[in-house]
């Protein structure tokens, strides 16, 4: 090898290193992201990123070097805070009393459902009869451990009686305080399966995955968990908050019409109330895929 060629592999060994490094930094930075969505805190930090550069530029000793490192430092801020911006749109954070928990909203994310959820334990994926197989099959082959069980779709099925035979799936598989439960459906699924999770061994943890528009904009956000009883309708339930809910929009593209509908008046039902931009996406705007995941986005934001 050449004095050149072993100059050269020096360059791609500090590369790679620098690579790494960069892939560990962007990690942090979605620590910092996921806090300050937690927190209400703002992406942009004028004062902190010029604190930051003027810091960081000063250990460079020299002055040659100056105006490269601080371009390379500015570039490396830019990075961050278009990726924390990314973040914000995928991610929102309902707050309760408890505490909060995520939303991840984005197209794909159901075939990345492990990497939001802890689903490396014993995991039941409660579904129904109308949800396309492969939606619970795609959550399965993420866990580690997992059992499905399928009831018939429709309100009927919302009932003491499915509530009861997810009971008994929980218990002949011996699923413990540590396991968890997975909806993969629309609201009668996430009531149902809410309610299970809510009321086995005083309550394990349980995610909600809405595959109809309707859910996605409105039952799979609250943690309102129930069952119809004597004609009355969510008559026995309990609030019981999710532990995280993924909404994937490319789910939508299976349901009927009508479903879709539904979903739409129920969020323009919002935006009457409380969101005006909201409003102006009915009012002005084709409904492509981008316009749908702001409406999405917006109408779990007022909910």
């Amino acid at each position: 090898m050449s004095e050149l060629d072993t100059i050269r592999c020096t360059i791609e060994e500090i590369d790679r290193d620098i690579a790494q490094l960069f892939e560990k930094r962007m990690d942090a930075v979605g620590l910092v992201a996921e806090y300050k969505l937690q927190n209400g805190l703002p992406i942009e930090d004028a004062d902190r990123e010029q604190a930051l550069l003027q810091k960081n530029v000063a250990y460079i000793q020299n002055p040659c070097y100056e105006p490269l490192y601080a371009q390379f430092q500015r570039d490396i801020m830019r990075l961050s805070k278009e990726y924390q911006h990314q973040m914000s749109n995928e991610f929102i954070f309902v707050h309760t009393r408890a505490g909060g928990y995520p939303v991840m909203l984005r197209r794909g994310f159901l075939q990345r459902a492990g990497e939001f959820f802890n689903l490396n334990r014993k995991v039941l994926i409660v579904t129904d009869s109308g949800v396309p197989e492969q939606y619970g099959m795609t959550v399965a082959s993420q866990c580690k451990d997992t059992v499905v069980f399928v009831f018939e779709q429709g309100e009927k099925s919302k009932c003491l009686d499915t509530y009861a035979q997810i009971l008994q799936v929980l218990t002949e598989n011996a699923f413990t305080r540590t396991d968890c439960v997975v909806a993969v459906g629309g609201g009668v699924v996430g009531d149902v399966a809410g309610f299970a999770a809510a009321s086995y061994m005083r309550g394990i943890d349980f995610y909600n995955i809405p595959t109809t528009l309707l859910a996605q904009v409105d039952s799979s956000v609250g943690g309102k968990t129930a069952v119809d009883f004597e004609g009355y309708k969510n008559l026995i339930g309990a609030f019981y908050q999710p532990k995280g809910v993924l909404i994937d929009p490319d789910v939508l593209h299976t349901l009927p019409v009508r479903h879709v509908r539904n979903g739409l008046a129920e969020a323009l039902k919002m935006s009457l109330t409380h969101d005006a931009n909201l409003f102006d996406l009915f009012e002005q705007q084709e409904l492509t895929d981008s316009v749908l995941e702001e409406v999405i986005r917006r109408a779990i934001t007022v909910k």
